[in-house]
């Protein structure tokens, strides 16, 4: 998901910028953006408990892509809703990757698994900002934003195929309601 939000982050503002809008338009974007997010990590904890770990992760990972997307269509009236709605899907990825990792490490280790999830985040966004932002200087903002949800989608597919259900999940699932 690092490879994905950095690049996001960075050029983002840009994106916008380069569109013609002003700064306030952009402030008002991360802010719902935002406070979706606060939303989404309410949703992912119901959802992971509700539907398992495994599920709200890949649902959360679906905001990834929406923000990719956004860079695919540069009219407002397509960026915005994109844009904010991926807040909500980065609160449930938020919640739900970490949910994820209590319930799939073993105690002993979760301190250093810990480390290595915070660690994995952080060099996929050192990685790709900077090839990301070589891709934008020489094939622009609809190149970025299709190798971006081509990512997107190929992450949700690796999780989908690779990602066991985290320990205990399915009869921890079948005993819990939504809310």
């Amino acid at each position: 998901s690092g490879m994905l939000l950095s690049p996001n982050r960075t050029f983002f503002p840009l994106y916008i910028q380069d569109l013609g809008h002003p700064v306030i338009v952009l402030s008002a974007l991360a802010t719902a953006q935002q406070i979706m997010g606060l939303l989404g990590a309410w949703f992912g904890g119901a959802l992971s408990d509700a539907l398992g770990r495994k599920r709200a992760l890949l649902l959360g990972q679906l905001g990834a892509l929406l923000a990719c997307l956004a860079f695919l269509y540069p009219a407002l009236g397509w960026i915005a809703p994109l844009w904010i709605l991926s807040g909500i899907g980065a609160g449930v990825n938020t919640v739900a990757s970490q949910s994820y990792l209590i319930d799939a490490a073993p105690p002993a280790y979760l301190g250093i698994l810990s480390a290595f999830y915070n660690w994995g985040s952080t060099l996929g966004g050192a990685t790709s900002s900077p090839l990301a932002g070589l891709l934008l200087e020489r094939q622009g903002f609809r190149a970025l934003g299709t190798v971006m949800s081509l990512l997107a989608a190929l992450a949700i597919g690796l999780n989908v195929l690779a990602l066991p259900p985290a320990k205990g999940e399915r009869r921890a699932v079948a005993r819990r309601s939504l809310f």
